[in-house]
């Protein structure tokens, strides 16, 4: 069987949803029968996650996204959508990513997400889905897997 749900990260009874999922699943001892995709979904993303950066008198418009890494799930994808971001008038994507037992904190370019290079490795991490004549708005996507997280932390996380 497979379960997809979708989940804000930074919302406390999400989190107590998803626990509940995978006490459920265990009491059930259907670990190995169920097969769980999780999607990020900011409930609100207007209001906690637009900042302002300054920096050598330089005003950066970023962004923040927090995402939960779980391991138990088979694809993780972290989303946002299209009309909330842009590289013309955000700088950086601040990326909280959770896993596990840690935090990081990336700073991604806008620039890496909506034009990546011809890297192989970072074309496998981005992604435009444009969702033409379906229900679904247009977003950015990042996947993850933990040789994404490893890449993603070795070249964005803030030292």
């Amino acid at each position: 069987m497979k379960i997809t749900y979708w989940s804000d990260y930074a919302c406390p009874y999400c989190y107590i949803g998803e626990k509940r999922l995978e006490t459920a699943i265990s009491e059930l001892g259907l670990e190995n029968d169920i097969d769980i995709e999780m999607r990020a979904f900011e409930l609100d993303p207007k209001e906690r996650s637009l900042f302002r950066i300054t920096n050598n008198n330089e005003n950066t418009l970023v962004r923040f996204m927090f995402y939960r890494f779980n391991p138990n799930v088979t694809n993780n994808y972290a989303w946002i959508l299209k009309k909330n971001f842009n590289d013309s008038e955000y700088g950086y994507l601040v990326f909280v990513l959770y896993v596990v037992n840690s935090v990081h904190v990336l700073f991604i370019p806008a620039r890496d997400i909506i034009r990546p290079s011809n890297d192989a490795m970072i074309l496998n991490i981005f992604e435009s889905r444009d969702y033409e004549g379906k229900k679904s708005a247009p977003e950015w996507g990042i996947n993850l897997n933990y040789g994404i997280i490893n890449f993603l932390i070795a070249h964005y996380e803030a030292k």
